[in-house]
């Protein structure tokens, strides 16, 4: 099996996962959620971005 199809199959995994989740959610929760999910994704992503700076 190939990387790319492993990647896909993740993919579809989080997207039917996240799908899912909204469905017994109620609106109001579903915004507050994807707004603390997107979030932690910039926190994570600027944490990476000055991880390299603390290495060297």
């Amino acid at each position: 099996m190939s990387l790319e199809r492993v990647m896909k199959m993740a993919d579809c995994v989080r997207l039917k996962t996240l799908k899912g989740l909204l469905e017994i959610l109620n609106p109001l929760q579903s915004v507050d959620f994807l707004a603390a999910i997107s979030t932690i994704q910039i926190q994570m992503r600027k944490k990476n971005e000055l991880l390299p700076n603390l290495i060297s």
